[in-house]
């Protein structure tokens, strides 16, 4: 079995967003990875708020989800305090919840 691998909002973007200066790497870099991807809940909303002006952006990333290439296994309830810690010893740079998740 193949390692898990994460994705962030930033790939799902450039994947689904043809105008992204990344698209054409993110094609050809996802293309080679085998599925599914992990990822987490806030990543998903970041995703979808950043496609939102792209036409079928956020319901692609849906079909992301619903098609199981893109599985959540992150359960913020029970990784609360880990985040905290996490997002208190970053506060330093710009550290979003998607991006402790």
């Amino acid at each position: 079995m193949s390692k898990p691998i994460l994705i962030d909002a930033s790939v799902l973007v450039a994947l689904l967003n043809k105008s992204d200066r990344f698209h054409q790497w993110s094609i050809e870099t996802v293309g080679q990875l085998a599925y599914p991807f992990l990822s987490c809940e806030p990543v998903i909303t970041e995703a979808c708020f950043l496609l939102k002006g792209i036409y079928n952006g956020e319901d692609a990333v849906m079909g992301l989800v619903t098609g199981g290439h893109l599985l959540l296994p992150f359960n913020l309830s029970h990784e609360s305090s880990r985040i905290r810690q996490l997002m208190k010893q970053y506060n330093n740079v710009p550290m979003s919840l998607a991006d402790a998740c």
